[in-house]
């Protein structure tokens, strides 16, 4: 294409030996104006990027589809200087049936350069150059494509090979049991993990039906699940118990892959011994068990606290209040009264607080310890609270007869 570009615009700049000749193409994909070539005697240097649908004679040209001519460019309202130099610029597009395919642009150092005959001679040449332009492009596209599938055909070759490789260093190192089944679940080939499992060699699975290895219960069940992955071409999974030669039961996962191309299908097996997972899973839902519950305990120590520190700190601030207003009218004995209120409910904070540490420092569990209390003193002391509380706002009667 560069070529082409090259051989356009020096055969045009020779016949307009006092103009610069310049071949333009429009990027599709970005919307952008790519110069490809300029030739002629002055060697006209733009600096500006141009675009479709930005400003300049040469987006115009191309958005409106004909040619633009401006004898004197420095009174023209679309003109974006590109070349200080330049005095007269005329623009032609390269049409095709698809659309504009770029424009030749001449620019001149004199104004007014180009008569009516040397327009209609560049719309000529142009005629011309558009299908040239064009062959030229999809020659560029063509040869692009191509280089792209060899591209294309040499990184799957590769992947294709490396994929090979991994599948046989998986198969050989994988800790988990991988056979790979024809279309008719027949094993066609399995890894050591499988045959480790099972006891057997290859000698012994290689060819035949692999439900022939799966505790008689399931293998209906399993020739099920095998069709159905053939048929709908997508993963399957089954959970059985597996006896062992020693005679032991082993939990396991078969996952059930279709593999399809265009010689034949079959099925990829991947089987994992599922005994220590589901372990884990045990261990993980007494866990959590035990957390729901310490959560708990947490919720309802919290509202306990808050309960306990609420009252006594009611009463503290009740006291205080009437000591620190009244204190004039209050005879010493009140007053006296109301400090004593404050320190016992202070010694109870603070031995409320020596609990809950005692309780965040104590592992294991507490043992519980009985003791006979007084009631009626118990109740007593709790309607004395809610009278220090409430003021003696709501009158208490009780009868412990």
């Amino acid at each position: 294409l560069q070529d082409f570009a090259a051989q356009i615009t020096e055969v045009v700049a020779r016949t307009f030996d006092y103009a610069d000749c310049g071949l333009m193409i429009v990027d599709e994909d970005t919307s952008k104006i790519i110069r490809m070539r300029r030739s002629g005697p002055e060697v006209v240097e733009p600096i500006t990027d141009l675009s479709v649908d930005g400003e300049g004679l040469v987006p115009k040209a191309i958005r409106e589809g004909r040619l633009i001519y401006e004898p004197d460019v420095r009174s023209a309202q679309d003109y974006v200087v590109g070349d200080v130099r330049s005095l007269c610029e005329l623009v032609v597009p390269l049409k095709s049936p698809q659309g504009i395919l770029g424009v030749l642009d001449f620019q001149s150092m004199q104004t007014n350069a180009f008569n009516e005959r040397d327009r209609r001679l560049v719309v000529a040449l142009a005629e011309r150059v558009a299908p040239a332009l064009e062959n030229a492009l999809l020659y560029e596209k063509l040869k692009h494509h191509m280089a792209e599938l060899e591209d294309h055909v040499r990184q799957r070759t590769f992947e294709l090979q490396n994929t090979k490789e991994q599948l046989e260093i998986i198969l050989r190192n994988s800790p988990d049991a991988i056979v790979l089944l024809d279309s008719h679940g027949f094993i066609m080939q399995a890894n050591l993990s499988w045959l480790t499992m099972i006891g057997k060699s290859m000698r012994d699975i290689i060819g035949k039906p692999l439900s022939n290895f799966l505790p008689k219960s399931y293998r209906q069940t399993f020739q099920n699940i095998l069709e159905k992955t053939l048929h709908d071409e997508l993963e399957n999974d089954i959970s059985i118990e597996l006896l062992n030669n020693n005679g032991l039961t082993t939990d396991i996962e078969i996952s059930l892959a279709p593999i399809v191309d265009e010689r034949d299908r079959g099925v990829v097996c991947n089987i994992r011994d599922m005994t220590q997972h589901k372990e884990t899973e045990r261990l993980l839902r007494e866990a959590l068990h035990r957390s729901e519950e310490l959560n708990q305990l947490k919720v309802n120590l919290v509202t306990m606290t808050s309960h306990e520190f609420r009252t006594p700190l009611t009463t503290i601030l009740s006291s205080s209040d009437i000591v620190a207003q009244y204190q004039e009218r209050l005879s010493p004995e009140k007053i006296r009264r109301h400090m004593l209120k404050i320190n016992r409910e202070v010694e109870y904070l603070n031995s409320l607080i020596d609990d809950i540490l005692l309780l965040g420092h104590r592992d294991g569990e507490f043992a519980a310890e009985y003791r006979e209390i007084d009631m009626s003193k118990l109740i007593q002391d709790v309607i004395e609270r809610i009278r220090e509380t409430d003021n003696n706002a709501h009158p208490i009667h009780i009868n412990l007869e």
